[in-house]
């Protein structure tokens, strides 16, 4: 028996194929906007959009690490407090700079690169003005075994190496920027 295709029936077939092509383009899209990178980009453009250029920026690392200072033109022009962590004086640019830098893979970690770390830096952004609230780091350590120290490793050792181990570290517990002038 043969089968027999309208054209009342392609036509429908090649709207249904339509819609699920469509329908995917759609979650592409919105998986795309929700990922880290589109966040970044969005809140950079937002920080630059805010014309905020004298401003007090309150850094908190820990309970008792917190530097406060006071930027004009993305330049530190003076040190409210200083913590008694030491450490470096920021404005808001140099935090976004810290978060592009967080996006890294070292390919040879260990043990004649038996082992890879992957870095990867999460934060939130303050919805109006864009400015990172808080940043966390995330690293994550993985056994090479593509490459010949992972097997030169083993073959030495008689064990695989340690390299499975994630860790995770508030860099900044939270950021609060207040506008000058």
């Amino acid at each position: 028996m043969v089968a027999v295709f309208t054209p009342k029936l392609q036509w429908g077939a090649i709207l249904m194929v339509g819609l699920l092509l469509a329908s995917c383009a759609i979650g592409s899209i919105i998986t795309i906007q929700a990922g880290p990178t589109y966040r970044y980009t969005n809140a950079q453009l937002r920080w630059q959009a805010s014309g905020l250029s004298h401003y007090r920026l309150s850094v908190v690392v820990a309970a008792n690490c917190t530097i406060r200072t006071e930027v004009r033109s993305e330049r530190v022009v003076r040190i409210e407090q200083q913590d008694g962590c030491m450490h470096p004086a920021r404005t808001v640019t140099d935090l976004f700079a810290l978060i592009g830098r967080g996006q890294l893979s070292e390919r040879c970690f260990f043990a004649g690169c038996a082992c890879r770390i992957d870095m990867t830096t999460y934060a939130s952004y303050d919805p109006t003005y864009g400015y990172p609230l808080m940043i966390t780091m995330r690293y994550d350590r993985a056994a090479n075994w593509w490459t010949q120290g992972f097997w030169s490793y083993i073959a030495d050792h008689q064990h695989l190496p340690g390299c499975a181990k994630t860790s995770e570290s508030n860099v900044i517990e939270s950021i609060s920027v207040a506008p000058l002038e």
